[in-house]
């Protein structure tokens, strides 16, 4: 019976060891072909990778990118971007205005400078591990205020948990509700119909953020508008 188990486990290990190597030499085929400049064979080769990372998915949207695919391009960066390191969200950011400004449209800048340096420097790290941290923080923050302990520690301890408090539901947001636009335009309505007065149009391979759902309609934030699309019009990133 011990026998087995370890006839099991040695075959279990076999096979995903072959497997990381499969995906492994995948991605350097792939590689190989993006290098050459044969964008399209190169896709197919990392389409094929079972658990794409953040480097397969910016090397897909570089491909889309020479293919004049921007609505592609632009999804693949940022799914890169949501788990990226400190320099490739930089250099992400960069090919993301350069694609805004190809497509004739301006999009607005980060709210304010540390805004844009706070979401860069903790792009890579885990959504859960920061929410953890922010309670153990704030469980501190109340033991330290019955205790009735000097101010200037309650002051840092209030701080600290309320900016990851902030911190936790920014990375939600910037991690999971984003859409892209797939229409060359779509309009956007006041109400989840038509029929509503239509107050604005998202230009095609721009992002959004999903804030509402209704049958066939999601109500998205967009530049400081706020208004539903179809559903169909847009793709998650």
């Amino acid at each position: 019976m011990k026998n087995r188990f370890v006839i099991s486990l040695i075959l279990i290990m076999s096979f995903s060891f072959a497997h990381s190597m499969s995906n492994q030499e995948i991605f350097l085929r792939g590689n190989k072909e993006y290098q050459a400049g044969a964008y399209e064979d190169a896709l197919q080769w990392y389409d094929q990778i079972t658990h794409k990372g953040d480097a397969i998915w910016h090397n897909m949207g570089n491909c889309y990118y020479h293919l004049n695919r921007f609505v592609d391009a632009r999804i693949y960066w940022e799914r890169a971007r949501k788990h990226a390191s400190y320099n490739d969200y930089c250099t992400l950011q960069t090919q993301l205005a350069v694609l805004d400004a190809q497509l004739g449209d301006q999009v607005q800048q980060e709210q304010a400078g540390w805004i844009a340096w706070i979401r860069s420097h903790t792009a890579s790290y885990s959504l859960i591990m920061i929410q953890i941290t922010t309670l153990i923080f704030w469980f501190i923050f109340c033991i330290a205020a019955v205790k009735r302990m000097h101010w200037m520690p309650l002051l840092i301890l209030l701080a600290i948990s309320v900016f990851g408090i902030w911190l936790s539901i920014d990375m939600q947001r910037q991690r999971s509700d984003n859409y892209a636009v797939t229409a060359e335009e779509i309009p956007l309505y006041v109400g989840p119909n038509s029929s509503y007065d239509q107050q604005g149009i998202i230009k095609q391979a721009h992002t959004v953020v999903i804030t509402d759902r209704r049958e066939g309609w999601y109500k998205i934030a967009h530049k400081g508008l706020a208004g539903w699309v179809q559903a169909d019009k847009l793709v998650s990133v």
